[in-house]
């Protein structure tokens, strides 16, 4: 099935909120990890080139995996010594950012597989 970018990065962008609450202490305790380590998603104000947007990743110390179409929201990786909050604050830093927010993991469950709704 074909989905959407639009509809797509949307979801992203609203469960990434989601994501940065259960990170920061504000959804249920589990032994899961909620975010991909040491990545995040990261979207530009508009006209942001993507040479313009990979160098100001690895002027923060990070690096491109993927670039989400149309939307221009970037996959960014950090090294494994910089802590989530750590890359957050350098992405937020930097002004051409419009937002930056945890790679969420998510659990999608159906009815068939009994943990639905």
């Amino acid at each position: 099935m074909k989905i959407s970018y639009g509809i797509l990065g949307l979801g992203i962008v609203a469960l990434c909120g989601l994501g940065l609450a259960m990170v920061l202490g504000g959804g249920p305790k589990s032994n899961r990890q909620t975010s991909v380590p040491g990545e995040a998603l990261v979207q530009f104000r508009t006209g942001t080139t993507q040479q313009q947007a990979k160098e100001l990743i690895a002027k923060a110390g990070g690096s491109i995996q993927e670039r989400i179409d149309p939307q221009q929201i970037y996959v960014v990786r950090f090294p494994s010594s910089v802590s989530l909050k750590e890359i957050l604050v350098r992405l937020r830093q930097i002004p051409e950012v419009v937002v930056a927010e945890p790679n969420g993991i998510y659990e999608v469950f159906s009815p068939k597989d009994g943990k639905g709704g």
